[in-house]
């Protein structure tokens, strides 16, 4: 009976895994998901690598048909895969006006404001450099705030080289 269970959770979470993997692949529509409006348009995206997620997303699936025998290699590769795949789902958009709006898979979960309101005339893109921290988050610092946020793996270096390019 738990072996029955553990296989219909997995069977669900695995269709909502397949879900979010083809919403990367859909281009056209990301901005205005991500960004909640046509705002997404000036918003430089940092998404997920398609191919990578894509390949999790498999992996997942053929650990899931070769273990499903065997509960305990079932649930370790399953969870391996998974966290892989979820790690890999990290998107952040960088607005032109210094909001950071970060998520997964291309749907935003919370927002982050660089500016205070005395700067918010300023280019605050500019004047904001990253950090490298603990494992895969960084360090926003400019004049008005200091914040760690979680950037993960994949996008980590490009957003990186977004706000020290100028620096």
């Amino acid at each position: 009976m738990k072996k029955l269970i553990a296989i219909i959770v997995v069977v669900v979470v695995e269709l909502f895994m397949l879900f979010l993997t083809l919403s990367v692949f859909n281009t056209d529509e990301n901005n205005l998901l991500f960004s909640g409006g046509s705002v997404g348009s000036t918003m430089e995206m940092f998404s997920p690598n398609a191919f990578i997620t894509l390949i999790l997303f498999i992996l997942t699936i053929l650990c899931s048909i070769f273990y499903r025998k065997k509960l305990k290699p079932f649930l370790i590769s399953f969870l391996i895969f998974f966290s892989l795949w979820f790690l890999s789902g990290r998107t952040i958009g960088v607005h032109w006006t210094g909001e950071v709006t970060t998520g997964w898979f291309n749907i935003s979960a919370e927002k982050l404001i660089l500016y205070d309101e005395q700067s918010k005339d300023s280019n605050i893109i500019e004047e904001t450099s990253l950090e490298s921290t603990f494992l895969f988050k960084v360090k926003f610092v400019n004049n008005y705030k200091e914040e760690n946020i979680f950037v993960g793996p994949i996008i980590r270096k490009d957003l990186m080289d977004y706000f020290n390019k100028s620096n």
